[in-house]
């Protein structure tokens, strides 16, 4: 005679069960199959760039901000750029300069090559020679000058992303008049980013995976290494402060932003069945194999987890098919209900 108790899933027998039956219960199954498996550890850190800038306005004017979506710019790109009556005066007076500067250039150069040609003719002396020259080398300086003049009025008035990054923390809006060393806003560089985070793991973990993988917000995978890690936190809870420095970040994950994370270690590749496969009793586990319409209980040896799938350190092979609804049934053989596979 059986007695059930299926509140804590345990059977007593008073008779020897089979080792195989055949039943006609309604199942699903899954094929056991490989995955990789990692130690995990999972904590709260804070997604940070690498380089930051404090943008100041550098000349007085009307500020106009190129934003975009995401505030994201590649390396050049415009940020913001300044107007008004004293900047336009300026500009006007530059270009004047650099044009003149240009012509003037050209002018001496033409006579330097004339009197080049005359000098080889022993036709012009060593006076003027010499005086071609110096004129023409002072004409070159004016116009790099000008053109330097020119260039730092340019970066004056309009600023460029000195690398790919971010626009945040905006100080002014669009139009407002600026002074010469108002704040405008703080430019984050967007790749290479670190994420900074508490760690009270296993030391030795760190020490074997100097690269990590590495899952945020459960959803977005990427890679990356340590490259800082100090000194205790506490002396009561133990703890470093590490710096991890990210491979890649995509989606809408920017510097500055707090994200949950999970750091991946020691990957391996293993057999693996879903949770919902495995019967628990007491510290043994179990899956049902079904082979067709057979099914039988084997005992298994699991590891670790990752997501819906559990590891199996001893069990059956790969492509062996297991139940996955309806497993306790036929584990505990309480099987009245009709049977019709489906994968």
């Amino acid at each position: 005679m059986l007695v059930f108790v299926f509140g804590g899933l345990l059977l007593n027998c008073s008779e020897k069960q089979p080792a195989e039956t055949k039943t006609t219960l309604s199942i699903q199954t899954a094929r056991v199959t490989q995955a990789e498996f990692y130690h995990t550890y999972t904590g709260y850190g804070t997604i940070t760039a690498w380089q930051t800038r404090d943008l100041v306005a550098r000349f007085d004017g009307v500020i106009h901000l190129t934003l975009r979506k995401n505030a994201f710019y590649k390396s050049g790109d415009v940020i913001y750029s300044l107007s008004g009556p004293d900047i336009q005066q300026k500009r006007m007076d530059l270009q004047v300069n650099l044009q003149a500067a240009v012509v003037q250039v050209g002018v001496l150069q033409k006579k330097y090559e004339r009197g080049k040609a005359l000098q080889k003719q022993n036709l012009l002396s060593a006076e003027n020679w010499q005086q071609l020259q110096a004129e023409l080398a002072l004409a070159k300086q004016s116009l790099q000058k000008a053109k330097s003049d020119w260039d730092f009025f340019k970066t004056m008035t309009q600023y460029r992303a000195p690398y790919a990054g971010i626009l945040t923390d905006l100080a002014i809006s669009q139009g407002d008049y600026v002074q010469a060393g108002t704040r405008v806003a703080k430019f984050l560089s967007a790749s290479p980013v670190k994420l900074i985070a508490r760690y009270f793991g296993d030391q030795a973990l760190l020490r074997r995976n100097r690269s990590l993988r590495i899952l945020l917000n459960d959803s977005l995978r990427t890679t990356g290494r340590i490259v800082y890690k100090s000194g205790a936190v506490s002396s009561t809870t133990g703890g470093h402060s590490i710096w991890i420095e990210l491979d890649s970040l995509k989606g809408d994950l920017f510097p500055e932003t707090v994200v949950k994370f999970q750091l991946q270690f020691d990957p391996r590749r293993a057999p693996a069945v879903p949770e919902g496969a495995l019967v628990r009793e007491e510290s043994r586990y179990f899956v049902v194999v079904q082979k067709k319409g057979v099914f039988k209980n084997q005992p298994v040896t699991i590891g670790r987890q990752n997501g819906t799938l559990r590891e199996l350190l001893k069990g059956p092979p790969l492509g062996t098919r297991v139940v996955t609804t309806g497993v306790f049934e036929y584990f505990y053989r309480n099987l009245g209900k009709k049977m019709g596979v489906k994968d």
